[in-house]
């Protein structure tokens, strides 16, 4: 099986990592990947042997015209090396005509074929603001984003400074942001071949609208739909790989063999024991998918150098995590891993999670704190024994499942926050039903339920989103219209220091959060809105949303809950939504509880 791709990252909804694997992996169950449609010929082997001739070119040219552009920062050069890329690579003539804005806007580089193309210089990064651009009132993304949102004529657009491109489409959602983002400078700095293949596969001309007037879907609106469509149904399989993976710890610990002797007594002389359980097991789980994505998104181990540490000894820290205590290691080998009878996979997770809890130098792993590792709300799995075999295939469960016969990997650094609910919502349903003589631990669906007796239920996010415009919405534009208002007279940064101000001073509260759905899509509101007035664009890029998604979490927003489990989940959801690893899940206790 195929791994991640190295060099593409996704932002928001528009294509999910499965979606995109089946792109490249030319999926015949999937509307647009029949070879013909490329217009190679009438099988694969020629498509790949095209992909092949064009993978030689780009090379050449980013040798002889990228690299180029890139020591010399021009923008003329940055714009000559993707005219080529897309002219001899993707059968693109991007052409010459240019799209005018409006407002003394810069204008967009190409129209073409009913899309925005704007392509700037190497120095300029997408999402900040520089003379480089042409103007210091607006980023590269937030002009191209800013033109798709307003048209009605546009769709897809593209959006280049010749290291990264973005793939972007227009959206009438504020605080709605995605994108597919290709490292092109990593793709053939270090010649990966996959990535570079997707690109082909995803931007060749057959892939875009014929013109702008076509009301037939392209391919990229089939898939994006198709992509959509998608994410319900594997919604459902991560839910099944959960209640698979803890039903498989459960067992794991309940076996005659591993050991845990005061366990199975308890178990037999006690029947809220396996309800207990049960519970245990489902932090147990959340912890490991925490693990999973905070190292598949690069925040596990810590690379950000304490102030007073040791460059060297970070070092050799990351180093010793990685090497013999990640799951990454133990992940990327599950398919071909034979297990054996001891317990050393278990008892290395344990070592990982008590030392998020408190933090640990020598593995460069910080101290989140919060009830999501702490050891008080796992006493039993904690002290327990779970053999290799269990284990394994525990983690096997959760990071792989089959669909039409085919095994397909869970993309962990895609997952999103509300994901999270969802799957813990489901969950509620089941009870649990353990067999001693057998060693088995099942999850079933049953009456009286946690969910039910909880109150527990979880709020689409076609629901969420109508929550967010029928509430926080009208409170922002309440107060930032009194704050413009009471400083009318005063200078520009007066202003916009006071409607930030204004802003911050808001507080949200959920009074039953749940595992965070509505609290987060706030969080991703009110940080748009301050994005905009720091920056004074409509569209301002991802970065600074990200930074004011941090202050939002620390000052205006608040929940509480009366499941434990639900509590954990909403901080865990915020935190992976908002910050890097550099402040503990703790500096929400006070807020969501």
């Amino acid at each position: 099986m195929k791994e991640d791709f190295n060099c593409i990252s996704v932002n928001g909804n528009m294509f999910s990592m499965d979606m995109l694997r089946r792109i490249s992996d030319l999926d015949t169950g999937l509307e647009g990947t029949e070879p013909t449609s490329y217009a190679t010929g009438e099988n694969r082997r020629s498509l790949d042997s095209l992909i092949g001739t064009k993978w030689t070119l780009a090379l050449h040219y980013w040798g002889r015209l990228g690299k180029q552009a890139r020591d010399g920062g021009e923008r003329s050069k940055s714009r000559g090396w993707i005219r080529r890329l897309f002219d001899e690579c993707m059968d693109i003539d991007l052409g010459t005509s240019t799209f005018s804005t409006s407002e003394g806007l810069p204008d967009i580089w190409r129209e073409w074929r009913g899309t925005l193309w704007h392509v700037v210089g190497m120095d300029a990064p997408l999402d900040v603001r520089s003379d480089a651009v042409g103007s210091k009132r607006v980023s590269p993304h937030a002009l191209a984003q800013g033109q798709l949102n307003r048209s009605d004529k546009h769709i897809w657009g593209v959006v280049s400074n010749g290291l990264s491109l973005r793939l972007l489409r227009s959206s009438n959602r504020p605080s709605f942001y995605e994108h597919v983002e290709f490292d092109l400078e990593l793709i053939f700095e270090e010649s990966h071949y996959q990535d570079f293949r997707l690109l082909f596969l995803l931007l060749h001309q057959s892939r875009w609208p014929k013109s702008v007037r076509e009301e037939e879907d392209c391919f990229l609106d089939i898939w994006y739909s198709a992509s959509s469509e998608a994410g319900v149904s594997a919604l459902d399989e991560l839910r099944n790989c959960v209640r698979s993976s803890a039903e498989c710890l459960g067992s794991g610990l309940v076996r005659r063999a591993a050991g845990n002797r005061k366990l199975r007594d308890r178990l037999r002389d006690d029947e809220s024991t396996a309800g207990e359980l049960q519970g245990e097991l489902m932090w147990l789980v959340y912890r490991m998918i925490f693990i999973f994505v905070c190292e598949d998104k690069g925040v596990l181990p810590l690379s950000v150098i304490p102030e007073d540490g040791d460059e060297v000894e970070m070092q050799k820290a990351r180093g010793r995590y990685l090497e013999a205590y990640s799951t990454s290691r133990r992940r990327e080998k599950l398919l071909s891993t034979r297990p054996d009878e001891h317990s050393d996979a278990y008892e290395e997770l344990k070592v990982v999670m008590r030392s998020l809890y408190s933090g640990e130098n020598r593995l460069a792993l910080p101290g989140l704190g919060s009830e999501l590792f702490s050891p008080e709300t796992t006493p039993t799995t904690d002290q327990g024994r779970i053999g290799n075999r269990d284990f394994l295939r525990a983690m096997k469960k959760l990071c792989y499942f089959r669909r039409e016969g085919n095994l397909h990997k869970v993309h962990w650094r895609s997952l999103k926050e509300e994901e999270l609910g969802s799957i813990y919502e489901s969950l509620l349903e089941y009870q649990a039903h353990v067999d001693l003589e057998r060693g088995s631990f099942e999850l079933r669906i049953g009456e009286g339920n946690e969910r039910h007796s909880s109150g527990s239920h979880y709020t689409p996010s076609e629901l969420v989103q109508h929550l967010v415009e029928s509430t926080v919405e009208p409170v922002l534009e309440e107060v930032v219209s009194t704050a413009s208002k009471a400083t009318s007279d005063e200078e520009d940064e007066v202003r916009r220091q006071a409607k930030i101000d204004a802003i911050l001073n808001l507080k949200i509260c959920d009074p039953a959060c749940g595992s965070g759905h509505f609290l987060v899509a706030a969080v991703n509101r009110i940080a748009v809105e301050l994005a905009r007035t720091d920056t004074g664009e409509d569209h301002p890029g991802y970065g600074v949303i990200q930074k004011w998604k941090r202050v939002v979490a620390s000052r205006c927003i608040y929940g509480v809950d009366l499941n434990p489990l639900a509590v954990g989940l909403c901080k865990v959801s915020i935190w992976m939504n908002t910050v890097g690893g550099e402040q503990p899940l703790s500096f929400l206790d006070a807020h969501i509880k």
